[in-house]
């Protein structure tokens, strides 16, 4: 008796149909996963908040300033101011920034980015930067004095009125130099320090050299008026002038920062106003018997010519009759204290 094949059932068809499907999945996964999504996709320009500690501000062009708050996005074209005794990190997913007090950061407009190029701009204060590491350069930090560019690190760019300097802890950087043609690449523990108080005042300032024609548009527009060479540190210390800098600024905003300090600050306003008014009070009445000096002699004697000799000698005098009643009620005080 002949057996009779049968096709196959529905449920067997509908199990290969799975299994196809399962498997194409599992194809695509495995590709993706041969070609990361770092390697192709381009650097992200949005930034987010991650940490905020104090007050900081974000600015655009015609538009008023916004106080900062965690989880805030930054966008192209913005700039972020932070204050005193602030420190915030940024983050767009791989890399992060971590931004102290007194510190200006802002983002290229949108037509100025780079799908394979990150970039940040600073113009005063202090960044520590981590970022990833790729195969090619990919991040910039630009600033009116330098450019640290990176294929991944970590490093920390401070920018004041009398320094700017790269220092890296991790990795190598890259770093130009704005106003003279020179550029080192610098490597764990080391920087690159440039002393900006050197340049003359006929140096742009930040916003000038961000403009149209500034540096960042591939020229300094004439903005080249001194001399200022890079530094480098082998070993990433700092000079003898900028730690002395450094210590006392600090030592000056801590002791500012203090409830003493606060006090201190107004007594010190206070007597300053004080001394102020005392001193026109005082060259006031001098200038004033001076003339009278001069007035009464000058029947006799012509002084107009030596009014300035006059001046100096009534101060003299002045000082000599503050002195003796000092003294002397100095010296009533001890009598009379001596009797008791």
């Amino acid at each position: 008796m002949a057996r009779t094949i049968r096709g196959p059932t529905l449920k067997t068809l509908f199990a290969i149909c799975v299994a196809l499907f399962l498997s194409l999945g599992a194809v695509v996964q495995a590709q993706e996963t041969s070609n990361p999504v770092s390697d192709v996709s381009p650097v992200s320009d949005v930034w987010k908040v991650l940490q905020l500690s104090g007050v900081a501000h974000v600015e655009a062009t015609g538009a008023e300033p916004v106080a900062v708050e965690s989880g805030q996005i930054l966008l192209a074209g913005q700039t972020l101011k932070t204050g005193p005794r602030t420190r915030l990190m940024l983050s767009n997913g791989k890399q992060h920034i971590q931004v102290s007090s007194n510190t200006t950061l802002s983002l290229p407009p949108e037509e100025e980015t780079k799908p394979d190029m990150t970039i940040v701009r600073q113009t005063r204060g202090t960044i520590t930067l981590s970022i990833d590491k790729q195969k090619s350069q990919h991040f910039k930090v630009q600033t009116p004095y330098l450019v640290a560019v990176v294929k991944g690190t970590e490093f920390t760019v401070s920018i004041d009125d009398e320094w700017a300097k790269v220092r890296v802890h991790e990795g190598v950087v890259e770093v130009k130099n704005q106003v003279e043609d020179e550029a080192f690449d610098v490597k764990a523990g080391e920087a690159v320090t440039m002393n900006v108080a050197s340049l003359s005042s006929g140096l742009a300032s930040g916003r000038d050299l961000f403009s149209g024609h500034g540096l960042f548009m591939g020229g300094n527009n004439g903005t080249k008026a001194g001399s200022a060479r890079l530094t480098f540190s082998a070993r990433g210390e700092d000079s003898p002038e900028e730690i002395e800098t450094v210590r006392h600024r600090q030592e000056r905003e801590r002791w500012r920062a203090s409830p003493i300090g606060r006090v201190g600050l107004t007594i010190t306003d206070g007597l300053a106003i004080v001394i102020g008014y005392l001193g026109e009070i005082i060259n006031t009445a001098i200038g004033w018997v001076t003339g009278l000096i001069v007035v009464a002699l000058s029947p006799f004697i012509d002084l107009n010519a030596q009014f300035a000799g006059i001046n100096y000698w009534v101060r003299v005098a002045l000082v000599g009759v503050v002195v003796g009643l000092i003294l002397g009620l100095g010296s009533l005080c001890l009598v009379f204290f001596r009797r008791r």
